[in-house]
């Protein structure tokens, strides 16, 4: 990183160096060990590849990625990005457009999608040296999703990296214990590490079966007395609605929120209400940006508004409302040391997106905002960009890809609401004579992309209706796909007493009940978040505990149904199990209204 970082960190480790510093599980690293460890691995890179070199990190959250992560600075090169669950085509193309020369890997493996690129592990503990990165050098390449069919990689000098440490470093988190929750890959990850280890805290590695699941998650936070939680808007909810319900959480003081917009719910209300004195963080800014405005939520929530604004700009910023109409919305333009060069490899996209020169060079969003008392409103986008779980996913990278289909004639995707949530859903249809099915088409784009870019829903037409402006009717192609539901499956017996209450779980998450009883619901608009909610539905109704791991080792209505029969026999013939039920049932539909209001109020 620069010289200040570096530096930093080395203070640290003399100044505490009993301190811990990372845990994982049963693994902690104190402020000394994990010097030692960053400074070998640091002499390792220094003296191959070397300074400037773009070096990737596939692994997973882990203290193996955080000391990949700081050594890769010490060693004066650039962070890839890599997340090792993306589909290996997509790496391949990162780790070639981002022209790295070596990526790190955990202790014994060698993923198949490196190719003509040197491959070390991140373990060894000999060497010792730091070249730190210059303030003007790329400090992190991290991808997003782009227009053309192609991810286009963001790099971010390192000045722009120190200014968001030292903005951390101006609020006293001495001592905080946060939680590395964030998807690899994800801009966000790297903040959670800067904001933590730079202010003398403890950085607490959160394992994939506890990210997915709200309760063992909630736990972590209650055995590692968790101070701060950084969360996509799209895992808020469900944990908020565990922890309503059961009171977890109680060590939290922060929970930091970016990705989308934020919607103060009641379960989010409720669960608030229960952790004096925390405060809900809204954080706003691209990846080309990162955090450019916030916004805090505290005092008491009843009082909080349903949509929270993104907020005033960081003291470092500079911010610009281009083409504003009379009501003074228009497309929000951002300026200041913070900014990334650009796109690795693509000089007209730079171009393109960030105008002006010097002091006066800006980003233009494509974000739709106003002022409004004193504080920025997000009012949409003026293009196809979406969020979707958080990540930016452009409709026309899917259509460029569904394009290639040698099945399909047409495709176009939409973004929808579901139950709350956006979700993608693509509009489809086969050339004359062709039979394609959705679990082709979904294993066709999930080997070119990251999951939340695969639609959750597939709906085969036999024309696409267009506008007499030559776009989509959406209204149309919704009308088209809507259809009676399929006959159900015949279940055993034995689950015949409980398969109602998942289906209809199924189908207030999903917001549809296009799905028969032996459909794998990742395969028809499921996501982690989503396998939570059906699980708090179904334990919530049943007055019971389940774990969302039940859920992932039966993910249909047959086999899910099956796997509770034993624990909960009879259950639907029992009258209290059916009134909570239908209480179950108005809660989701008073939530599903309210979202929808709260997205009319800000369309």
């Amino acid at each position: 990183m620069s010289p200040h970082l570096s530096q930093e960190l080395a203070d640290r480790s003399a100044g505490a160096p009993d301190q811990v510093a990372v845990v994982a599980g049963a693994e902690e690293l104190t402020y000394r060990e994990l010097g030692e460890r960053v400074a070998a691995l640091a002499a390792r890179l220094a003296a191959g590849p070397g300074p400037g070199s773009v070096v990737g990190l596939a692994t997973p959250r882990s203290i193996d990625g955080v000391v990949g992560m700081l050594a890769t600075w010490w060693a004066g090169c650039t962070y890839l990005a890599l997340d090792p669950t993306q589909p290996p085509a997509r790496l391949r193309e990162m780790v070639s457009t981002a022209r790295a020369d070596v990526v790190l890997v955990p202790d014994g493996d060698r993923p198949s999608w490196v190719e003509d690129v040197s491959v070390t592990e991140v373990g060894g503990r000999t060497g010792d040296g730091i070249a730190p990165l210059p303030p003007a050098d790329i400090a992190y390449i991290v991808f997003t999703s782009g227009s053309t069919g192609r991810p286009k990689g963001i790099e971010m000098p390192a000045s722009a990296v120190a200014r968001l440490a030292r903005w951390h470093q101006l609020e006293d988190q001495t001592g905080v214990r946060t939680a590395l929750f964030a998807a690899v890959g994800f801009d966000v990850a790297i903040q959670e590490v800067l904001a933590t280890l730079f202010c003398g805290g403890t950085l607490v590695v959160v394992d994939e079966q506890t990210r997915r699941d709200p309760t063992r998650l909630l736990e972590l936070v209650r055995v590692h007395n968790v101070h701060r939680l950084f969360l996509p808007i799209a895992a808020l909810q469900p944990i908020a609605e565990r922890a309503h319900r059961r009171g977890d959480g109680e060590p939290l003081r922060d929970v930091i929120c970016a990705g989308d917009q934020l919607l103060v719910t009641p379960a989010v209300r409720g669960w608030f209400s229960r952790l004096s004195g925390a405060r809900l963080h809204n954080h706003y800014g691209p990846a080309e940006t990162h955090v450019v405005t916030t916004h805090v939520l505290a005092g008491d929530p009843a009082r909080w508004p349903d949509v929270a604004p993104i907020g005033r700009p960081l003291p470092h910023v500079r911010l610009e409302i281009a083409d504003a109409d009379p009501s003074g919305q228009g497309e929000l333009v951002v300026g200041g040391p913070q900014l990334a060069r650009g796109y690795v490899g693509r000089p007209d996209l730079t171009a393109e997106r960030f105008v002006g020169a010097g002091e006066q060079r800006g980003y233009r969003t494509g974000d739709l905002v106003a002022w409004r008392n004193a504080v920025l409103v997000f009012h949409g986008r003026r293009d196809r960009q979406v969020k979707i779980r958080g990540y930016r996913v452009e409709l026309d990278e899917v259509e460029a890809h569904l394009a290639q289909h040698p099945q399909l004639a047409q495709s176009a995707v939409d973004a929808v609401d579901v139950a709350g949530e956006r979700d993608l859903v693509a509009y489809l249809v086969s050339l004359a004579g062709e039979r394609v099915t959705g679990r082709e088409i979904r294993d066709f784009l999930a080997e070119r992309l990251p999951s939340y870019s695969v639609p959750g829903r597939l709906h085969m037409l036999e024309r696409l209706p267009i506008t007499v402006n030559g776009k989509l009717d959406r209204a149309a192609a919704a009308a088209l796909a809507a259809r009676p539901d399929r006959a159900p499956s015949p279940l055993p017996t034995a689950a015949q007493g409980i398969e109602s209450l998942v289906s209809d779980a199924f189908e207030r998450v999903l917001g549809h009940r296009d799905f028969t009883w032996n459909e794998n619901f990742f395969d028809i608009g499921g996501t982690s978040a989503r396998a939570a909610r059906v699980i708090t539905l179904i334990a919530d109704t049943l007055a019971t505990e389940l774990p969302v791991v039940m859920f992932y080792d039966n993910p249909t209505v047959a086999s899910l149904s099956r796997a509770l029969s034993p624990t909960v026999p009879q259950a639907a013939d029992d009258a209290g199990v059916r009134a909570r039920r239908r209480n179950v049932h108005t809660r989701a539909q008073s939530a599903r209204r309210e979202a929808r209001r709260d997205r009319r109020a800000t369309s």
